[in-house]
C-alpha cells in the first residue's frame, strides 16, 4: 500500500520507510525462491558442528521428510500440511527456526514426535477458522488475483517447500468479493520518492529477492538487506539499538546508518525442542492416569482397611458385651 501510495501521491511524501519489502506477485508466493532460501539455510548448516554433523544436506533432509511424513506418532496424529502451514509462521522469526530444523532432523533419523508437536502447536495456535481474512484477501486479492495459477502452482509439488499459507488461503481468495486495481497499480512504477528498503535474507514472507525487483524502479531508494535476519520482528527487534539508529538517521539526513548491525548466525540450537515437548507430553499423558489409578487403589484399600479395622473393633466390643452380661458385670 505504501509503494501505491507513492505512485499515486509522490509530492505527499518526503521519505518513505519500507520494512521487509513485497512488490507485486509475492502475494502469491514463489516456491523456487522458496528453495533457495532452504538452499541458503543448508549452506548455513554445513557450517554449523552441530547441524552438520545430523545431515549431509539439510535441504534434501527437509524434502524427504516433507514427502515421506508418516500419518501417526505413537497415538498422536501428524498432519504434513498443518506441520507446514506451522511451519512457514515459526520462520517469520529467526528465534522459532532450531526448533524446527531439529524436528525435522529428528524426523530424518525416524523420530517424528516433533511432526506431531508441530501439528498439534498449529492447530492451537494458528486456528486458521477464527483469522480475520477480508483484508488480507481483500489487499492481497485487490493486486494479485489475476497472477494466481491454481492451487497447482503454490502447493508442495516436487519442491522442498510450498506457499503454505498462500496454499490455504488462495482458493479462498478466489471467491471473495473484491476488485483488482488498476492493471498500472499492480505493476512496478518508476518513482523518484526518497526510499529505505529493510529485508531480511531469510524473510520466508518478503523474500530478499524482492529488492532486487524494486531496485531498477526506485530511482532514489536505499536497501538494507540483513543476514540471517527474517520478517519485520526480526528486522525491528533481534538489534533494537541499530534497528533505531538506521531509521532515525534515514529520517534526520536522507542516509540510513546500517553501522550498528553486527552479523548474527543463524542458531541450529533449539531453546525448547518440538521432540522433548512430545516426550513429555506422552509421559504426563501416560504417567497421569497411572497416578489417578494408584491413587484410585490407595483409597479404596485406606477405606477398606478402615471399614475392617472398625469392624473388628465392632466384633471385639459386641464379645465384650455378650462377657459382661453372662457374668452379669456392669
Amino acid at each position: 500500500m505504501a509503494q501505491i501510495y507513492a505512485y499515486m501521491h509522490p509530492d505527499s511524501l518526503q521519505r518513505l520507510v519500507l520494512i521487509s519489502v513485497n512488490t507485486p506477485g509475492y502475494f502469491i508466493g514463489a516456491r523456487d525462491i522458496l528453495d533457495k532460501l532452504i538452499g541458503h539455510m543448508s549452506e548455513l548448516c554445513a557450517q554449523d558442528v552441530s547441524c552438520s554433523s545430523r545431515t549431509d544436506d539439510l535441504a534434501q533432509t527437509i524434502y524427504e521428510v516433507n514427502h515421506n511424513m508418516p500419518e501417526r506418532w505413537l497415538v498422536f496424529h501428524i498432519d504434513p500440511d498443518t506441520v507446514r502451514l506451522g511451519v512457514q509462521f515459526q520462520f517469520l522469526n529467526n528465534a522459532n527456526m532450531p526448533a524446527v530444523f531439529d524436528a525435522y532432523l529428528a524426523a530424518s533419523e525416524g523420530d517424528a514426535s516433533g511432526m506431531a508437536m508441530a501439528t498439534l502447536l498449529t492447530r492451537i495456535l494458528t486456528p486458521i477458522d477464527q483469522f480475520v481474512y477480508g483484508d488480507t484477501f481483500s489487499k492481497g486479492g485487490s493486486t494479485d488475483r489475476d497472477k494466481y495459477g491454481g492451487i497447482e502452482s503454490i502447493s508442495l509439488g516436487i519442491r522442498s517447500w510450498a506457499c503454505q499459507w498462500r496454499e490455504w488461503g488462495w482458493p479462498m481468495a478466489i471467491g471473495w468479493p473484491v476488485e483488482l486495481i488498476p492493471q498500472d497499480l499492480r505493476e512496478l512504477q518508476e518513482t523518484d520518492v526518497e526510499m529505505l528498503l529493510v529485508n531480511g535474507t531469510l524473510d520466508f514472507a518478503t523474500p530478499p529477492t524482492t529488492l532486487d525487483d524494486a531496485r531498477p524502479y526506485f530511482h532514489k531508494a536505499q536497501m538494507v538487506l540483513l543476514p540471517e535476519f527474517s520478517h519485520n520482528f526480526d528486522v525491528m527487534e533481534l538489534q533494537p539499538e541499530a534497528f533505531e539508529r538506521l531509521i532515525t538517521s534515514y529520517y534526520d539526513t536522507g542516509v540510513g546508518d546500517d553501522s550498528l548491525f553486527v552479523y548474527q548466525p543463524l542458531s541450529f540450537e533449539p531453546g525448547r525442542s518440538l521432540t522433548v515437548m512430545a516426550k513429555q507430553m506422552a509421559a504426563v499423558m501416560v504417567i497421569l492416569p497411572a497416578l489417578i489409578i494408584l491413587g484410585v487403589v490407595l483409597v479404596v484399600r485406606r477405606i477398606r482397611r478402615r471399614e475392617r479395622s472398625e469392624a473388628e473393633l465392632s466384633l471385639k466390643w459386641q464379645n465384650h458385651l455378650f462377657a459382661c452380661r453372662w457374668r452379669n458385670c456392669q
